[in-house]
């Protein structure tokens, strides 16, 4: 499976942000008294479908949101193709370049699906087969256990289990002050 570093990575995101760039090709030629109708309407829902894809992929360390932010880009999708019905109605689009379009946002609508219906694959914390720090966030802090805190962590004042986490500042200088020539 290829490195995920960021959303632009996601081929649902690609496919999103085609599919954008065909809407506002094909716009295009709709007539001008359309401008702030139809033709920014369709625009503003089919780059809304990407937005959105790129905001639930910063969301998935929490899975209801990764997943809302999913649902929110479907519906854009439906929107387009629903402005997109519109457009082949009215006659802006001939239907060749209408059946294109729609199949294109019908192949993203599976997409999206797929990835709410399976949203642990996304989600950091898995075990999934990614690269090490490859689309991952680190979890929160472990869950404190029944019984006695082992004897090398001791409970600080809030009551809390685990020690309190270390700034990645701290964690550079002190890795730097103990790196050695092997290293």
């Amino acid at each position: 499976m290829p490195t995920i570093r960021d959303f632009r990575d996601l081929r649902v995101y690609r496919a999103a942000y085609e599919g954008a760039m065909l809407v506002f090709a094909a716009s295009k030629r709709f007539p001008e008294d359309e401008r702030f109708g139809l033709t920014s309407q369709a625009r503003r829902s089919s780059r809304s479908v990407a937005a959105n894809i790129a905001e639930a992929w910063r969301k998935r360390r929490y899975p209801a949101a990764f997943v809302a932010k999913l649902s929110d880009a479907d519906a854009e999708v439906a929107e387009t193709r629903a402005h997109l019905d519109f457009a082949l109605g009215f006659g802006y689009l001939d239907p060749r370049a209408y059946r294109r379009l729609d199949d294109h946002y019908e192949r993203l609508t599976r997409q999206l699906v797929r990835m709410m219906s399976n949203p642990d694959r996304w989600t950091p914390g898995r075990a999934s087969g990614r690269a090490a720090g490859a689309a991952r966030v680190s979890p929160g802090p472990p869950r404190p256990r029944a019984g006695k805190p082992k004897a090398d962590v001791s409970p600080d004042p809030t009551g809390a289990r685990e020690p309190a986490p270390v700034r990645s500042e701290e964690v550079r200088s002190r890795g730097a002050a103990r790196k050695g020539p092997s290293e």
